[in-house]
């Protein structure tokens, strides 16, 4: 189970999910909280590679299993990540509030991992309903958190860095925005993390063409052909990881930029 979670904090689902297929035939049913903890990280896999297909349905099963059998850790770990679903469908408020709901829980119990998924929620569900700036301030909190906690949490450490770096483009703060890619850059080579690269050089890919505008006009095309060279690395990234999703919404971004420098005039051949 260990090395399913492994290869699923580095982005290699493929592997993860072979060696769950694999432990589950070996499971009995007097297992239960091996099963409990398979069930999260089958969910894990599912919501990282963006795949919510009966997501849900999925979700209501493994709530139910781990109640059942008194699993109170991963019942609360798994209503939180209903909170990234219901936001990633397009009600954040309601994200908000249940993450608020199980912040009391994991506060009143210690438990960090399930503190720092619910801040990091929060965290886009308030870029969403308040703006760039709020959701920076959730970030920086999350960020002293995941490096004072006692859990290894260099995982989201990452995660808030590149959260931050996508309000700073929206904010139109660029030198901001390339420092905390760059930072976060830094722990995905250290640490081996294959699925945040994708991000990075996307986040990458996303500073150079906003600096498109930025640079006089000499120097559009070379910044133009960067960017889209930079999108181009991200989906030879997402292929190899097999993030069809994420692939998906990356060359549909490659497809805009290229676009929008044929309005503008600006030669990418």
């Amino acid at each position: 189970m260990a090395c399913a979670l492994s290869y699923t904090a580095k982005g290699i689902f493929t592997q993860s999910d072979e060696i769950l297929h694999t432990l589950i035939k070996e499971f009995s049913k007097e297992d239960t909280l091996l099963i409990s903890k398979w069930n999260i990280i089958t969910i894990f896999n599912k919501v990282l590679k963006q795949d919510f297909e009966n997501i849900k349905e999925d979700l209501f099963e493994a709530v139910t299993y781990a109640n059942n059998i008194g699993d109170n850790y991963g019942k609360n770990i798994l209503k939180t990540v209903l909170a990234y679903v219901i936001l990633e469908e397009g009600d954040p408020l309601r994200a908000l509030e249940i993450c608020q709901e199980q912040m009391s829980y994991f506060s009143d119990e210690k438990i960090a991992l399930g503190a720092l998924i619910a801040w990091y929620i929060s965290a886009k569900a308030t870029l969403k309903i308040s703006g760039a700036k709020k959701a920076i301030e959730i970030c920086e909190k999350s960020i002293q958190i995941a490096e004072s906690s006692r859990i290894n949490t260099i995982w989201f450490k990452v995660l808030f860095q590149i959260l931050m770096a996508e309000c700073y483009i929206i904010d139109d703060d660029l030198e901001s925005a390339k420092m905390y890619t760059e930072l976060a850059g830094q722990d995905v080579n250290q640490n081996e993390l294959n699925f945040f690269m994708v991000q990075i050089v996307r986040l990458r890919a996303l500073i150079m063409q906003e600096s498109i505008e930025k640079v006089e006009d000499k120097k559009k095309t070379e910044v133009a052909q960067n960017a889209i060279h930079l999108f181009e690395k991200a989906i030879s990234f997402s292929t190899k990881l097999s993030l069809d999703k994420m692939n998906y919404k990356l060359q549909k971004e490659l497809t805009a930029l290229k676009a929008s420098c044929k309005l503008k005039r600006i030669n990418i051949e």
